[in-house]
């Protein structure tokens, strides 16, 4: 019990490293006998911890090299593209991996958007309704997230309901912590649009305009997208501390 313990602990450690950008992508990490050294661990034990982050598609093995950090905007899951966008000391990698993840999250909700307005039933329009009504009150009570978010995350989920597309509905609940983390690693309180835009997002796919539902979504979420990207860029993590200490 007590060895896996230091396992996880020496596998956060070195993701950590990762995340922050102390140990950078497409670079080696240090050598095991460097490690070992440093941590006071066994190699057995390092190797294990660093063979799970390996399994997870964060590190390679390349012979004779060692080991080496991949490019994490290709492997990484949303949790941890959210983490290097909270923690990452280099504002240019931050501002990269914010825009990369905004334009997949962009393009995926345009098209079920434009499902949404061709397929919705009646049911679907007053669950948007009252969702549009949770998002008011909250904004009128000045509620801090999660319930900002929750209410905005909860309406674009009724939508991908509607656009009666199985993949649409798993890929925007794997979303939920964008919506819902507080600022940095996500949104926080801060809606995608106003009260007022998702009042008339709900009109258009009332009227079942697929065209302007799907426009009108992507003109929002690129206003939203620049700002948000532009914030990343100049978040000031001068204050984070990795320790050296597993």
């Amino acid at each position: 019990m007590r060895s896996e313990f230091v396992v996880e602990k020496i596998e956060q450690w070195i993701l950590t490293k990762i995340i922050v950008g102390e140990f950078a992508e497409e670079e080696n990490l240090p050598s095991l006998e460097r490690l070992s050294q440093l941590l006071q661990v066994s190699r057995n034990t390092l190797r294990v911890a660093i063979g799970k982050l390996q399994s997870r598609g964060l590190l390679e093995r390349v012979r004779s090299e060692g080991f080496k950090v991949v490019d994490l905007t290709r492997s990484a899951d949303l949790w941890m593209l959210l983490q290097i966008i909270g923690r990452a000391r280099d504002p240019a990698r931050r501002k990269q991996v914010a825009a990369q993840l905004m334009a997949v999250v962009g393009r995926n909700l345009k098209a079920t958007i434009g499902d949404a307005a061709s397929k919705r039933e009646e049911e679907h329009i007053q669950w948007l309704e009252r969702y549009v009504g949770f998002l008011g009150e909250a904004i009128n009570q000045r509620k801090e997230s999660p319930y900002i978010g929750l209410s905005e995350f909860e309406f674009l989920r009724t939508i991908a309901g509607a656009s009666k597309n199985v993949a649409n509905t798993v890929i925007l609940n794997s979303l939920r912590p964008l919506f819902v983390a507080e600022w940095p690693r996500g949104f926080g309180d801060t809606p995608v649009m106003s009260l007022e835009d998702h009042e008339r997002l709900v009109r258009f796919i009332l009227e079942r305009d697929n065209l302007r539902a799907r426009r009108f979504w992507n003109d929002r979420w690129f206003q939203f997208s620049r700002r948000w990207i532009d914030d990343v860029e100049n978040l000031d993590v001068s204050d984070l501390r990795v320790s050296l200490n597993p």
